[in-house]
């Protein structure tokens, strides 16, 4: 009988033994899921905490982009008017010389005086001063100048909106760069 009372305790035994381990089985599944329920919790957390960072950096970006842009217009139609006032005043000033050419003889009109007056004495001939010209010649030299003058000031207003835009390319690149702790390449923009 002994024997069969310690068959029946061992299998008694087995019982709690696999009891026990069920249930250990049981918790560290139970664990483990509320583990992956953590998990999956802090992930999407920390996914959100981060999109609402970027969010906030996208929002600051885009409004430096508009004030840099209206910036850069405003500054470029302020040099487009300042160009416009210089261009103006040139054309004015080729208009009084045109008007002012007007009672000079044309070139068709005049006699022959050129080569009558042709000598080979270099000394008496009178110094150019712009009086024997005809009045062709002196509106033809007054329009070259006034586009040339023209042409300078258009040069110069195009200086002027690369420099302004370049400058407002450096600032814009280092507003973005102030907060990431990353070094700025602006200087490297020519």
């Amino acid at each position: 009988m002994s024997r069969l009372n310690f068959i029946s305790n061992l299998i008694g035994y087995k019982f709690w033994i696999g009891g026990f381990i069920l249930v250990i089985a049981l918790g560290v599944t139970l664990c483990f899921k509320q583990v992956q329920k953590a998990e999956a919790r802090v992930t999407a957390e920390v996914t959100n905490r981060i999109t609402l960072e970027y969010n906030r950096k996208l929002l600051r970006m885009q409004d430096q982009y508009i004030v840099t842009q209206n910036q850069l217009t405003a500054k470029h139609q302020e040099i487009q008017n300042e160009t416009q006032a210089n261009l103006n005043a040139t054309t004015a000033k080729y208009n009084a010389m045109v008007n002012s050419l007007s009672d000079r003889t044309s070139r068709y009109t005049t006699s022959n005086t050129a080569s009558t007056s042709t000598t080979s004495n270099a000394e008496a001939r009178p110094a150019a001063t712009g009086a024997e010209l005809s009045r062709e010649d002196a509106e033809f030299l007054a329009r070259y100048s006034t586009e040339t003058e023209q042409l300078k000031l258009s040069l110069i207003s195009c200086y002027k909106q690369y420099d302004n835009a370049r400058e407002s390319l450096i600032n814009y690149q280092n507003k973005l760069t102030e907060g990431s702790g990353k070094p700025s390449k602006a200087s490297t923009i020519n």
